[in-house]
């Protein structure tokens, strides 16, 4: 797996690549359209990051619908 696949993108780093609010992230993920993130850290304040090979996936998955 390359670098650029193990990078983690924050939910502003989806937002801009996929085009698409932050909210409707959040709404995606609720709805199990999209995959939950990694959450980093405890409490409530962990950051939450994807795997850029996790967007790149469902991505793909889409194009080929």
């Amino acid at each position: 797996m390359s670098t650029l696949s193990n990078e983690l993108l924050t939910k502003r780093e989806l937002s801009e690549l996929l085009k698409i609010s932050t909210r409707s992230i959040d709404r995606k993920i609720a709805e199990g359209e999209f995959p939950p993130g990694i959450k980093l850290g405890a409490g409530k304040g962990g950051a939450v990051r994807w795997p850029r090979s996790v967007y790149e996936e469902w991505v793909a998955e889409r194009a080929t619908r």
